[in-house]
């Protein structure tokens, strides 16, 4: 009420209301086809008919996008090197992080039995040291560039999440989880803040709001896939192991969670490598211009 607008005033405003609907509608379909594949069977019909659907839908969104006058995502910003490197690790942070977060609380409170409040407290090793690695991390590409920063944060969160597939029945806090938690935090911090920089790099400064809306989308869908990736192979595991204690059997489910998460943030890792050492400014042609008029 107070501050005026700032919107561009323009003849029509349009707004992609088809592409919003294929995409929204594709990720839903690949989600729950993910989750409750363990329950119907990968092989089975509904999860093929899922995940072809789903495959579908994203194909139809990329057409619609590459045709429409108002895109929701113009395609053309996948073009940009350092942006595209940068969503995809974002997506792949998303994916290792809640991947890793959402069967280290089953294990801390189903297992150790430790409270939300307990687990919240002792957990906030990870995140002390995530904030750490994230002013690092941010110190250090300035200086060093984005691949060099961002392929030892992903190491940090191979390692971390390595370190968690141990967990045992009898566990500790300090036996099973404080080392993992000690060396993941500053590679989730430092990681997250480096794929930021990356997809924000070069983009011209009135899609700037896009570009970011994208990294975090792109986060957004990898925490999504990360629970349901792990959470499917752990309930698959389940139904294999025999074993009369249920503690033993959330744990070797759990154990076998915290795994696809080191799968998942291994591919988080070969995506580091495709980010430039160094990016270029002139990455985007608009700014390219603009910066050699100045």
């Amino acid at each position: 009420m107070l501050v005026g607008t700032s919107r561009q005033q323009v003849a029509v405003r349009r707004f992609d209301a088809l592409g919003a609907v294929t995409i929204t509608a594709a990720l839903v379909v690949l989600i729950y086809s993910v989750t409750s594949a363990p329950e119907i069977g990968w092989s089975s019909p509904g999860t093929i008919v899922g995940l072809a659907l789903a495959d579908t839908l994203t194909v139809l969104f990329l057409v619609i996008e590459s045709r429409s006058a108002a895109p929701l995502v113009p395609l053309r910003l996948f073009t940009m090197r350092t942006l595209a490197a940068g969503n995809l690790t974002m997506l792949a942070v998303g994916l290792a992080v809640d991947g890793m977060l959402f069967p280290l609380t089953l294990y801390a409170q189903r297992v150790l039995d430790y409270s939300a409040l307990q687990f919240g407290l002792t957990s906030a090793v990870m995140t002390v040291l995530s904030i750490v690695g994230a002013f690092a991390g941010q110190a250090a590409v300035t200086k060093l560039g984005l691949r060099p920063v961002a392929v030892p944060a992903f190491l940090l969160i191979v390692l971390g999440t390595l370190l968690l597939i141990s967990v045992s029945v009898d566990g500790t806090f300090f036996g099973d989880l404080f080392w993992g938690l000690l060396v993941f935090g500053p590679g989730m911090g430092a990681a997250f803040v480096t794929s930021q920089i990356a997809a924000l790099h070069g983009v011209a400064e009135e899609e700037s709001g896009l570009a970011a809306g994208l990294v975090d989308t792109s986060f957004n869908i990898g925490s999504a896939l990360g629970i349901a990736i792990v959470t499917s192979v752990a309930l698959s595991l389940t139904a294999e192991i025999n074993t009369h204690d249920p503690s033993a059997t959330l744990t070797a489910s759990l154990s076998s969670a915290f795994l696809t998460a080191t799968v998942l943030a291994g591919l988080g890792l070969l995506a580091s490598f495709l980010l430039p050492d160094k990016p270029s400014p002139a990455e985007n042609p608009r700014q390219a211009r603009q910066e050699t008029m100045n």
